[in-house]
This record gives structure tokens, C-alpha cells and sequence, in this order.
């Protein structure tokens, strides 16, 4: 039978981290970008496109565009709103 614990917020956040540099080599298409980012594909191209295509930080090989685990983390910590206990 499965267990369930509370963690700590800043375990958590730390094992997150862990876990994205573990794969942060992995190279995301549109579609995965935007499903690990939880918008749709199309919310995430046309954010890409307004940005001048630079926001996310894409990854280009040849033709084709990727964007790794790393720079998305980035974007969004980049795009977080902090609340007024924050700031």
C-alpha cells in the first residue's frame, strides 16, 4: 500500500531542482514544452512568436526548435508574479 507524507516546501522545491538538472539535457519539442509547462501548445508558440522568438530560450538545431527543462524552469521563475508578502 502507498504511503503519504507531507514534505516540507522547501524540500520539495530542492528535490524539484535535483530533478530537473537531472534531465535538464533533455531537449523538448512545442508540444512537450507546453505540456510540461501545463498551457497549450498553441498559448506556448504564440508567446514564443511575440517574444521575437527568444523567450524561452529555444534551442535550435537546423530547422527544427527544442527548448531543454532548464531554460522553461527559467521562464518560469522569470514570469512568476511574487504577492505583496514576497515582495
Amino acid at each position: 500500500m502507498g504511503s503519504c507524507y507531507l514534505i516540507d516546501k522547501d524540500l520539495t522545491i530542492q528535490i524539484r531542482s535535483v530533478l530537473v538538472e537531472q534531465s535538464s539535457n533533455k531537449l523538448l519539442n512545442a508540444a512537450q514544452a507546453a505540456e510540461y509547462l501545463g498551457i497549450p501548445k498553441h498559448t506556448f508558440l504564440n508567446f514564443f512568436y511575440a517574444s521575437n522568438k527568444t523567450d524561452p530560450s529555444p534551442t535550435r538545431i537546423g530547422g527544427r526548435i527544442f527548448w531543454s527543462m532548464s531554460c522553461l524552469e527559467e521562464f518560469i521563475v522569470a514570469n512568476t508574479l511574487k504577492t505583496r508578502k514576497e515582495a
